[in-house]
């Protein structure tokens, strides 16, 4: 599975460095965290990838946290949850 987003800066102007990682829950247990990317964020999109393995994603519901903090403020950004169910 793939998990694809993209950061825009916000109207106060770009940010410098940003830290990105993804986590995938069952219901309290955390069952994946990606390895955490850095990217340059001084552009005005920037993209963020990361592959979840089939194998940790068992028939069921989830939810996909994606968070991203801005280095340079030494804050979060973005902090989201996606529900998804994994069917047969």
């Amino acid at each position: 599975m793939r998990a694809l987003f993209h950061v825009y800066p916000a109207l106060g102007g770009p940010v410098s460095r940003l830290l990105a990682f993804v986590s995938v829950f069952r219901g309290d247990e955390a069952v994946y965290e990606s390895p955490a990317a850095e990217v340059d964020g001084t552009t005005a999109v920037v993209p963020f990838e990361f592959s979840i393995p089939a194998s940790v994603l068992v028939r069921g519901s989830y939810e996909c946290q994606v968070s991203v903090l801005d280095l340079g403020q030494e804050k979060v950004v973005i902090f989201r949850r996606v529900p998804f169910v994994v069917a047969p």
